[in-house]
């Protein structure tokens, strides 16, 4: 289960509403895995209701200091570029943190990559992403195969 578009980002950074969120994903099957921003509040109410939660982060957005995704109303919001956003998905990877465009580094947990199906770039930043990983040896596999949300 994953929080999609404006409801996704304000409660990204709302307790209030991540906790409503994960109440109504709770009831309707506990046993989903609940795909949160990483390092939101998503991600804290996923964990505190017992849900099994994989943290996200996304290949071709930028992040504020807060951790926050950049607004899309700014320019600097969006990475169409694949090789930058080839570097900057290893980096984050690597280093389990996300970094704001102003450099600020954000530690977090990274089990799942998101790059945005609406741009004329989605197919070329994803498929170098995916190679950009596979090079570097990092597997990719479902996220029912991830040890930490294994039955």
């Amino acid at each position: 289960m994953k929080p999609h578009g404006m409801m996704a980002n304000m409660s990204a950074d709302s307790p209030e509403m991540s906790e409503a969120i994960c109440r109504a994903t709770k009831a309707v099957d506990r046993d989903l895995i609940f795909l949160a921003q990483a390092s939101t509040e998503q991600g804290k109410a996923a964990r505190k209701h017992g849900l099994r939660v994989a943290e996200e982060v996304f290949a071709d957005r930028t992040y504020t200091d807060s951790g926050m995704l950049t607004p899309r109303k700014e320019a600097n919001s969006m990475i169409k570029d694949a090789a930058r956003a080839v570097a900057n998905v290893r980096r984050m990877v690597d280093e389990q943190a996300i970094y704001s465009t102003s450099g600020k580094r954000i530690p977090c947990q990274i089990d799942s990559i998101c790059v945005h199906g609406d741009g004329p770039t989605a197919v070329t930043v994803s498929k170098a992403v995916r190679e950009g990983l596979e090079a570097a040896g990092i597997r990719i596999v479902p996220l029912t195969e991830l040890p930490s949300l294994k039955h």
